[in-house]
């Protein structure tokens, strides 16, 4: 048996956004594919850790 990955386009996953299908997971496109991240945390959204 062949399995066979898909790979998605920057454009493709641009427009799995604006469906709204990733409105509940927090996802990035890495070399095609999505990628599930960890919430950000306190660290990354405080501006006081940015010089």
């Amino acid at each position: 048996m062949t399995v066979a990955i898909a790979k998605w386009t920057v454009e493709e996953y641009h427009r799995l956004i604006a469906t709204g299908i990733l409105d509940d997971r927090q996802v990035e496109l890495l070399r095609g594919e999505l990628a599930e991240m960890s919430p950000e945390g306190e660290i990354h959204c405080n501006s006081q850790f940015l010089d």
